[in-house]
């Protein structure tokens, strides 16, 4: 009847509509929740505060990032390990967007801002062997002078240190590996090595053989961050990221300190 081809026509339609409308949803749907993809570069050799194990990001900070970006649903996070020197020149050249865990150094780095809210607080230290300590040393580096240093690439004590680096009152060592650097010491083949508290306590636990004839004496203490390039040319989401994820961290820090 024509009733029933009425009611058949409309039934389709609504039908029609209906599909239509389902598909322009699941058009719509990843635009709606689309997310930014950042990567970090990490710092692949800084036990315990982050490493990379067999291509997996780990430590202290990548815990802490990780957490953050939770609280962050417009961007996703991936991590891009690699030496330290390799990253800061990677950040240095426009072609990465933050690094973890830079000290505060703009006058050194002025490729890198800003800085993010501090991840930690490390305590460094210095350690020497006998020889070097056969005379009192209160107060670094002043006392220091003379002496020659071994240190992680691009990661030492920072200014005053690096001044008296340049100026050649003290000597430094650098490699990529921190066991390296801390057996020169021991060996005698440098004075004393600096890095942060935490790391040199890991190494003479794994190696408690360097630790006979060692003085440690803590000099400082430093602020980790993320550190974004100053170049952002590649990155247009800089800005809201930076605020959102400074929010967000100190949502992570509120919430560890409870």
């Amino acid at each position: 009847s024509r009733a029933w081809q009425k009611v058949s026509m409309l039934i389709t339609m609504k039908i029609k509509r209906l599909f239509l409308s389902t598909i322009f949803a699941m058009l719509l749907a990843p635009l709606a929740f689309a997310t930014t993809v950042v990567t970090m570069v990490g710092d692949a050799n800084y036990k315990p505060f982050i490493y990379d194990e067999q291509g997996v990001a780990k430590g202290k900070y990548v815990d802490i990032v990780s957490q953050a970006f939770e609280l962050m649903p417009d961007y996703e996070l991936r991590w891009q390990m690699m030496p330290w020197q390799e990253g800061l020149d990677a950040v240095k050249n426009g072609n990465a967007f933050a690094i973890v865990p830079p000290y505060y150094r703009p006058n050194e780095r002025p490729w890198i801002s800003p800085y993010s809210e501090p991840l930690y607080t490390e305590d460094f230290v210095v350690v020497c062997n006998n020889t070097a300590m056969s005379q009192p040393r209160n107060y670094f580096p002043n006392d220091y002078l003379g002496l020659t240093f071994t240190g992680d690439t691009g990661n030492t004590a920072g200014n005053p240190f690096s001044v008296l680096v340049k100026e050649g009152k003290i000597k430094l060592i650098e490699s990529d590996s921190s066991m390296n650097n801390l057996e020169m010491v021991s060996s005698g083949q440098a004075d004393c090595y600096t890095n942060n508290s935490i790391l040199v306590d890991n190494l003479m636990i794994d190696m408690p053989s360097l630790s006979k004839g060692l003085v440690i004496k803590k000099v400082s203490s430093e602020n980790a961050h993320v550190g974004f390039a100053k170049n952002s040319s590649k990155f247009p989401y800089k800005n809201d990221f930076i605020q959102k994820f400074n929010a967000a961290l100190k949502q992570v820090k509120e919430h560890a300190s409870k």
